[in-house]
């Protein structure tokens, strides 16, 4: 990975580029370039290992890194609403669904108004102010998606993901307490979804998290539980609940354990689900999370 720094209006801000091995996972790209949201250098490098580390885990699993076009994006959309809407669509909607399909927009450009380049069986080469009428019905299409969007959100909405995580353990201590011990972990890090049926988990998405490890180790064995809390871009908050009692949690070793989604604010109110997951503790204080197949839904 390659840091280097940028210029933006606030005064700095640090920007990773990877290298990816396997293009296909990452929508054909070589290098995938990102912000790691911080003008400190030190927060910047450690931001981008843990990046580094959570993108060589999602090549060596075949996980997908970033979508591919948006013409994929857009048929899925369409077959998505289509399917969870449990309903046949309208001769309007099907008209309309055909077109959106047909056409697929790569590329919108804001310049003396609106102004779009449309690729498909009859692709256009130049640049066209779109007319008025045109601007209704693009206007119609959108406030459709989005009664359907409210519709299927009412009937409830249920799906999997897969997720990675690559946490940096911050600090840890430990006190002793007759015949067992307990073990607090404090960590920072990023998670980033695959596999998603879509919902709120949207394929490829990345956000940030932080955990706190509670740990009661005995001769027998041990308990561990980590609440966690994950922030996405916009805000929102998914609380997590991550517990086991087979494994180690020193270099080297991990275990298998069970991952709750316990609800949260904006999109993810309300959203509960489970899945198994699977841990390992690298050196360095690094931890990468592994879960697939987790189901969720929402009310």
């Amino acid at each position: 990975a390659v840091l280097y720094p940028r210029k933006i209006k606030s005064g700095k801000a640090f920007y990773a580029r990877f290298r990816i091995e396997n293009t296909e996972l990452a929508g054909n790209q070589y290098y995938l370039r990102e912000s790691m949201k911080t003008g400190n250098q030190l927060l910047a490098t450690t931001r981008a290992t843990q990046r580094y580390a959570e993108l060589t885990i999602l090549q060596n699993n075949d996980m997908v890194i970033k979508s591919h076009s948006v013409e994929d994006g857009i048929r899925g959309f369409m077959v998505k609403y289509e399917t969870r809407l449990g309903v046949n669509l309208t001769s309007m909607i099907l008209v309309m669904r055909q077109s959106i399909t047909k056409f697929t927009f790569f590329f919108i450009n804001i310049r003396n108004g609106i102004k779009l380049m449309v690729s498909g069986n009859e692709c256009r080469t130049k640049e066209q102010t779109m007319s008025p009428w045109k601007v209704i019905i693009t206007s119609a299409f959108f406030t459709l998606c989005a009664s359907f969007n409210q519709q299927a959100a009412t009937a409830g909405e249920k799906g999997t993901m897969d997720f990675v995580q690559s946490i940096l353990i911050a600090n840890q201590m430990a006190i002793e307490q007759g015949d067992h011990k307990m073990i607090a972990i404090v960590g920072n890090g990023t998670i980033t979804f695959s596999n998603s049926d879509g919902g709120p988990f949207m394929e490829g998405s990345s956000a940030t998290l932080s955990v706190i490890a509670y740990i009661k180790q005995t001769e027998n064995g041990m308990n561990l539980e980590s609440p966690m809390s994950v922030s996405d871009p916009s805000g929102d908050k998914l609380f997590m609940v991550m517990r086991r009692s087979t494994g180690t949690f020193d270099s080297g070793g991990g275990g298998q354990g069970r991952a709750e989604l316990g609800g949260g604010t904006g999109k993810f109110a309300g959203l509960t689900g489970s899945c198994p997951y699977e841990v390992n503790f690298l050196d360095g204080g690094n931890v990468v999370v592994r879960a697939t197949g987790c189901s969720w839904e929402k009310p």
